[in-house]
């Protein structure tokens, strides 16, 4: 129990759905779609499906925090000009860790990159 302490109060901000907030990217990886994310843990079939179908395709993940809270998002790369990551890469031309981006959040408390 050496790791643990015990605290007096605990709180962190709680996003309000809709509201764009800065993030800070912290790591950016390359790879397979199947190895950067675990494609049987999605629980939406139509999702699971979609990513299942494109698991062997090059993808990019960016690492971000907020308000010191790590998230990921993964892009499938591709030249697409409706893709996201093509709307991503108009908006900030580059990625960089470091870098400051917008992040949103959904109704379940769930941020993605704010691609507005």
């Amino acid at each position: 129990m050496s790791n643990v302490e015990e605290i007096e109060e605990f709180s962190i901000p709680t996003p309000e759905p809709g509201k764009v907030v800065k993030a800070t990217i912290t790591a950016i990886y390359k790879g397979k779609l199947k190895d950067l994310i675990d494609i049987e843990a999605i629980r939406n079939e139509v999702v699971k499906q979609r990513f299942k179908r494109n698991a062997g395709r090059d993808a990019i993940q960016i690492e971000f925090d907020v308000n010191g809270i790590k998230y990921r998002q993964v892009f499938i790369i591709t030249t697409n000009p409706r893709s996201n990551l093509v709307k991503l890469m108009k908006k900030y031309k580059k990625l960089k860790v470091g870098m400051e981006i917008d992040v949103v959040f959904n109704e379940r408390g769930l941020p993605r990159i704010y691609l507005e």
